[in-house]
């Protein structure tokens, strides 16, 4: 059974800055972004908010930005 004790990670779903600049530069995919469903931009949120390193963030919002402007969620490859 679930222990309520144990406490759940801490999430950040908000929009990512770094996202958000790549929007200002690729409206097509800032519209497909909006586009989707809650569920499915949080997703792409928490993916981008994980990276800790710089290199990482530059990485994950370029392949998103990719993704979005084809009109695809964030999912398996």
């Amino acid at each position: 059974m679930w222990d309520r004790r144990i406490k759940l990670p801490e999430v950040d779903d908000s929009l990512p800055g770094a996202l958000l600049l790549g929007f200002l530069s690729n409206p097509q995919a800032r519209d497909h972004y909006f586009a989707l469903k809650e569920k499915s931009r949080k997703q792409y949120n928490i993916w981008i908010n994980m990276a800790k390193r710089a290199e990482t963030i530059r990485n994950r919002v370029e392949e998103a930005l990719d993704l979005l402007e084809q009109g695809k969620e964030l999912g398996l490859k």
